[in-house]
């Protein structure tokens, strides 16, 4: 049959992934057979995870990756690697080059909510009896001064010297988040070129119900320049380069057990039901774990091989994913499920 996954990124990146797209392909097809074996003898998603998680490594230094060693490699926990390293731009995915037109899809999405006269809006949903909200904050001058005014921090402490900071002073832990992920911003598109000058940082918020409570999910980061006679919202479209900042490392563990309950949702679906309902849990599955992102790298293909293991299990054994789309970037740039929901035929061929 056709391959399974996309050559998206392959096509735009030859070299990128080893340049071993063809094994790849194969491998993809012989983890996706193993995951429906796993689904029908009961397995979890996280012995799945941890299945897959360990492919990925092994295919990134069969194929001589770059960055190779950090596929599979767990962003939380004690044994994770340095705290710091989070939030120096590991816990980030720019969307440019060659993902622009991702990039221009989120940028109009936001540009359809921001409100120039308030600097704060929202956007909420309910998405399968799970509530959902994205706010969007327009940070300006004076915004900048404060989080400039944040204390300096130490990259080498240690995990749970980050937690504590976190739950003494959650305020301040996500000024401190937020300013270095702006100062591996400003290094990623200096600000010192013309495209890039900005008056205004806009900061979108995505928080998403986990065990019944509203838990920050993710969050885009990306610039205006409000300046007289130019219009911000044509130059943003234009100009700005948006950022994906995945969940925070002391989120991860419950995010997974949300998405334990989501996978369960999609293996109990039976064709009883409406081929949609299907489709929508398991778009929502990806789309919690796409933000969730719990490997430095690597979780991209993971989430493909998922998606289409579940297919596969429900009988669609001709499920792949169209060729010229990234599977992976597609819930990375919608700020609600609906939004992700809508461009799913776009990604993905259900047989």
């Amino acid at each position: 049959m056709d391959q399974l996954c996309s050559n998206y990124i392959i096509n735009h990146l030859p070299t990128l992934y080893g340049g071993k797209q063809d094994d790849f392909q194969r491998t993809s097809a012989s983890l996706v057979s193993i995951v429906v074996d796993m689904i029908k003898t009961g397995a979890h998603f996280r012995e799945i995870l941890e299945f897959l998680r360990s492919e990925r490594s092994t295919l990134a230094y069969k194929h001589e990756t770059p960055l190779k060693e950090k596929f599979g490699i767990a962003r939380s926990g004690p044994l994770a690697p340095q705290v710091g390293e989070q939030f120096l731009g590991n816990s980030g995915t720019p969307l440019d080059f060659p993902f622009e037109s991702y990039n221009l899809s989120l940028l109009s999405q936001l540009r359809a909510h921001i409100s120039l006269r308030t600097k704060i809006s929202y956007v909420e949903e309910i998405f399968l009896g799970r509530q959902f909200v994205y706010e969007i904050r327009l940070l300006d001058k004076r915004d900048f001064k404060q989080i400039k005014l944040c204390p300096s921090y130490d990259v080498d402490c240690s995990y749970n010297e980050a937690r504590k900071l976190k739950k003494l002073n959650p305020e301040g832990y996500a000024r401190l988040a937020l300013k270095i992920q702006l100062a591996a911003i400003r290094v990623w598109y200096p600000p010192e070129i013309e495209e890039n000058k900005a008056t205004l940082i806009l900061v979108g918020t995505l928080s998403a119900e986990i065990d019944k409570m509203l838990v920050p999910l993710g969050q885009h980061i990306t610039w205006l320049n409000d300046t007289p006679g130019e219009d911000p919202f044509e130059r943003m479209l234009k100009y700005s380069k948006c950022t994906v900042v995945h969940q925070d490392i002391f989120s991860i563990d419950e995010t997974l057990e949300e998405i334990e309950l989501l996978f369960r949702d999609c293996i109990t679906w039976t064709p009883a039901s409406p081929l949609q309902t299907l489709k929508e849990r398991i778009a929502l599955l990806r789309f919690y774990l796409a933000y969730c992102m719990p490997h430095f790298r690597g979780d991209g293909a993971i989430g493909d091989w998922i998606e289409l293991a579940i297919y596969h299990y429900h009988g669609f054994t001709r499920t792949r994913h169209r060729k010229d789309a990234s599977p992976a970037h597609a819930p990375l740039s919608s700020i609600l499920p609906t939004e992700y929901f809508k461009s799913l035929d776009t990604t993905i061929i259900i047989e």
